[in-house]
Parts: C-alpha cells; sequence; structure tokens
C-alpha cells in the first residue's frame, strides 16, 4: 500500500488497514535483518576457520 493510500484511509480512520500496513512493513524489516544477521554470522565462521572453506 501507498502512503497516499494510508492518508486516505487514515483520513477515513480504517485503523485495520494501517495496522496491516505496519505489520506488513515490520515483518518484511526483520526478514532482512534476519537475512543479515545470518550473513554476518557465516562471515565471521569464514573469518575464523578459513579451512573449512
Amino acid at each position: 500500500m501507498k502512503n497516499s493510500k494510508l492518508h486516505r484511509r487514515a483520513a477515513v480512520g480504517d485503523m485495520e488497514a494501517i495496522k496491516d500496513y505496519i505489520m506488513d512493513n515490520v515483518l518484511r524489516l526483520s526478514q532482512k535483518a534476519e537475512n543479515f544477521g545470518l550473513l554476518a554470522a557465516a562471515f565471521i565462521l569464514v573469518e575464523r576457520h578459513p579451512e573449512n572453506t
């Protein structure tokens, strides 16, 4: 949902749609953070134990 659509829904008080929008973005960001964490962990393992690669 684009921000303009979100603003229209907020103007009419569609709190359920706003909550869904926020939760979708939170989930998307948390998945990106998790992927970054896994990538960082893999990099650290390779740096500490290069003989395993």
